[in-house]
């Protein structure tokens, strides 16, 4: 079975626009991981930031590792080997609502986690919705969803703004909080 899958770790995305993503997930994990050190005392924010930087780096990994394609042809490989190969559609929606159910119940929990304080993690909590909401729409992946990732305006892909805003939106949330806990401090 194992000779069925056709994978090989390699560079993911070889683009420029690729490498800059990648570029931005690590960059925003490092912030996230400076600001979660920063708010170290305190323990809810040590937490969500912390739990944030581990996520964007990896994403940033598998941005480049391309980690999910792997286990696609894991998944083509078992079908094929159990006989289910033919009604794999059946097995892709179930996989995409499962996918789609867990991140949700991930974003829920998140969110009862924070009921006290969502008004602190609004901004950084707005980002991570839209990055997770790229990577169901991805996870999707159909013939229309594919359609709709690739194309844009003046050669901008609508992938590259959904996924680039997300990051985009919990850097600034980053910087924002260690602005802040450096005025707090000079206060």
């Amino acid at each position: 079975m194992l000779t069925e899958i056709n994978w090989t770790p390699s560079i993911g995305d070889p683009t420029l626009i690729g490498w800059v993503t990648v570029v931005f997930y690590f960059l925003t994990s490092a912030l996230a991981f400076v600001t979660a050190y920063k708010y170290r005392y305190i323990k809810m924010d040590f937490r969500f930031w912390m739990l944030l930087a581990v996520f964007l780096f990896l994403l940033g990994v598998n941005k480049q590792l391309d980690i999910q394609s792997l286990f696609t042809e894991i998944g083509k490989a078992v079908a094929k080997k159990q006989g289910w190969y033919d009604n794999r559609r059946y097995f892709q929606l179930v996989f995409i609502i499962m996918f789609c159910v867990l991140s949700l119940t991930s974003m829920t929990f998140i969110g009862w986690m924070l009921r006290k304080e969502w008004r602190k993690f609004f901004f950084p909590l707005t980002g991570l919705l839209l990055l997770v909401s790229f990577i169901v729409i991805r996870a999707a992946s159909f013939h229309h969803v594919d359609w709709f990732l690739k194309s844009g305006l003046f050669g901008v892909r609508m992938n590259w703004v959904l996924e680039l805003s997300g990051i985009g939106w919990v850097m600034s949330s980053a910087v924002y909080w260690l602005k802040k806990i450096g005025k707090e401090r000079t206060a």
